[in-house]
């Protein structure tokens, strides 16, 4: 008898845009607790790309790049590159202080001359703090 994992507080929301290497994946672990351990990790996506991830407190869904932004508005965007083989975890310890209900919406943006509009989109997933 294994012991269950955790619970988690995201979700996934859809509104990937494939790029070359097909959808990139976002997938959200953690349970959102004060000081626990949680992560947002990246996969299927071009290696050595620019790539930018918006954060937004709501989902207000627009157009963008022939795809569906769902982490919008959104707070100041992460920029960054992705490493050769297009996967990021990103680690992070829940800071103290957000309210009860707080949804986090986050997703990925990556450059890609394999997607339609030249930019892939990962899912949206949304984390609620507990």
């Amino acid at each position: 008898w294994g012991k269950s994992p955790p619970p988690s507080a995201w979700t996934d929301q859809g509104s990937a845009l494939a790029g070359a290497n097909g959808a990139p994946l976002l997938v959200g672990s953690g349970t959102l607790v004060t000081n626990s351990s949680n992560s947002v990790d990246l996969s299927n996506a071009a290696g050595n790309a620019p790539a930018v991830l918006f954060v937004a407190l709501s989902s207000t869904p627009v157009a963008f790049y022939g795809g569906t932004l769902l982490a919008f508005p959104t707070l100041p965007p992460i920029v960054l590159t992705l490493p050769p083989n297009g996967e990021l975890a990103i680690p992070f310890v829940m800071p103290p202080g957000a309210p009860s209900g707080t949804a986090l919406w986050l997703q990925y943006a990556i450059q890609d001359v394999g997607a339609v509009q030249g930019v892939a989109l990962s899912n949206a997933i949304v984390g609620i703090t507990p």
